[in-house]
């Protein structure tokens, strides 16, 4: 079996639905989670104990990299506590910050200033 596989969950309000749907011989090997639409730490939190909830059921191992994507204004006024988030549940049941996946801005915004 091969490890290390990566998931793309999309919309958010879906993430516990989805992970708890997926056969647990594959969740235990997943190693990264993109979460798109991440708009601030309540996010991240809400994924956390999504994620510690699987991890009661699994035997796992390993933590799970979280990375979020930046897609709004919003999450660019949040970045720097995004960044600087850490889950209160621990990094192996909660997950850790894997990475931040950043949207350009500039073609969006170039597009509303003509």
């Amino acid at each position: 079996m091969t490890s290390g596989l990566l998931y793309v969950l999309s919309p958010l309000e879906n993430f516990l639905l989805t992970i708890q749907t997926l056969p647990q011989f594959t969740l235990e090997n997943v190693t990264h989670l993109i979460l798109p639409k991440i708009h601030g730490t309540k996010d991240l939190d809400y994924a956390s104990r999504c994620l510690y909830d699987v991890y009661m059921t699994t035997d796992r191992e390993n933590s799970v990299n979280i990375i979020p994507s930046i897609e709004s204004a919003r999450a660019m006024v949040n970045l720097e506590s995004i960044a600087g988030w850490g889950s209160s549940l621990g990094r192996q049941m909660g997950g850790q910050l894997g990475a931040l996946l950043v949207c350009s801005f500039t073609d969006a915004y170039s597009r509303y200033t003509r």
